[in-house]
């Protein structure tokens, strides 16, 4: 009898939209809260306050040594270029 071959991952964690979602370390937690976002800015799926919040509860889970340094290269992380609107009207 034929059978099919499932894999069998157990899956604790969801994203926002339901998906499946890894567990990652909380120092890989804040990193990624950290250099992905835009603080106080509206995103698809949560906003300043949420991500603030997020980061406030990583910070203590990560050693002090780690967080000086993700707290310095998010410093020198510039804005190179801000995109803009641009609307095309055929007259």
């Amino acid at each position: 009898m034929a059978r099919l071959n499932i894999l069998k991952i157990p899956w604790g964690l969801r994203t926002h939209e339901g998906a499946p979602a890894r567990t990652i370390s909380p120092e890989l937690q804040l990193r990624r809260s950290v250099m992905a976002c835009l603080l106080w800015e509206n995103q698809f799926y949560e906003d300043g306050v949420e991500i603030a919040g997020r980061i406030r509860e990583l910070v203590p889970k990560v050693k002090a040594e780690k967080v000086a340094a993700m707290a310095v290269q998010a410093d020198l992380v510039e804005v190179v270029h801000t995109l803009r609107q641009v609307v095309c009207v055929k007259g």
